[in-house]
């Protein structure tokens, strides 16, 4: 993995300065990200799969909601 000297320079001092085993965090950060990039995939095809649902107006929610005696 090749990352810019900058940032390693940053990632090395804030490891550091914090007492931090270089190897750990880095593995958890990218175990973190890599969890968050999942969760997003997830929810944009959540999303796109219900986007092909018929929609319903709030009017229609609502009369639905009253006739079923939820309010």
């Amino acid at each position: 993995i090749r990352i810019s000297d900058d940032i390693k320079k940053r990632f090395d001092n804030y490891c550091d300065s914090k007492g931090l085993k270089k190897n750990y965090l880095l593995s958890k950060m990218i175990e973190e990200k890599l969890a968050e990039f999942e969760e997003d995939e997830e929810d944009l095809k959540v999303f796109q799969d219900r986007a092909k649902e018929p929609t319903i107006s709030y009017e229609k929610v609502l009369a639905q909601l009253k006739r079923d005696g939820k309010i």
